[in-house]
């Protein structure tokens, strides 16, 4: 039900110079019970310009955040990289913020259907044009037969459970990363290493006392 305007309220409507906000702050007045103060508060809230919300696809969003914070963290022992959802140039951006020495290739097959970028020779041929050493380690990549289970069961416990039982006794018997270059970063596929089995080597190296940070 419409009220009649308290004068208080009425002397600030009077206030306002342009007429289409006049004629919004008169309707809001006429219908919501103010005191001074916050009808002044919706007046702010009216008339104050309108934020813009960023422009950017989500995946250029999720870049810059983690180039921010990169810049902030120190420095780690080692990292981790998934490029999936990163451009070339971002992928590269992101291990010379890193001062990455040598990326470790932990997939089995080093190849990409959707991103040639990342096929072996490419991927190669791209950092070492920024001295970054390329070692692509098949032994550190997933079994096939473990592979193709996941895909048929999604049981992403039972495929880390077979991963750290048949791949990860592999980094002290057949893959010494101790005798690379470092820092490094261990590169599979996926955004999410908590998906990926790059995290299980993480935690390996943790377990040895080295500290890292997923790119």
């Amino acid at each position: 039900m419409r009220k009649e305007i308290e004068p208080e309220i009425a002397e600030e409507i009077v206030k306002i110079e342009k007429p289409e906000i006049q004629k919004q702050a008169l309707q809001i007045a006429k219908t919501g019970v103010y005191t001074k103060e916050g009808f002044q508060t919706r007046l702010f809230q009216i008339t104050r310009p309108r934020i813009e919300l960023p422009q950017d696809s989500i995946d250029v969003q999720f870049f810059n955040k983690t180039v921010w914070n990169l810049e902030r963290v120190g420095d780690f022992d080692f990292y981790t990289i998934g490029y999936e959802k990163k451009t070339i140039e971002q992928f590269l951006e992101l291990l010379k913020k890193a001062k990455i020495r040598t990326l470790v290739d932990a997939r089995k097959n080093p190849i990409s259907q959707y991103k040639l970028d990342f096929n072996k020779e490419n991927l190669e041929k791209n950092l070492r044009k920024h001295d970054i050493t390329y070692v692509h380690y098949p032994e550190l990549g997933v079994p096939s037969d473990i592979r193709r289970r996941l895909g048929e069961t999604g049981d992403y416990n039972w495929f880390f459970k077979q991963y750290d039982e048949n791949v990860i006794p592999r980094l002290d018997e057949e893959v010494d990363l101790k005798t690379l270059d470092y820092p490094i970063a261990i590169m599979c596929v996926e955004l999410d290493p908590t998906k990926c089995h790059r995290h299980r080597i993480a935690l390996a190296l943790e377990e040895r006392g080295l500290r890292g940070y997923d790119l």
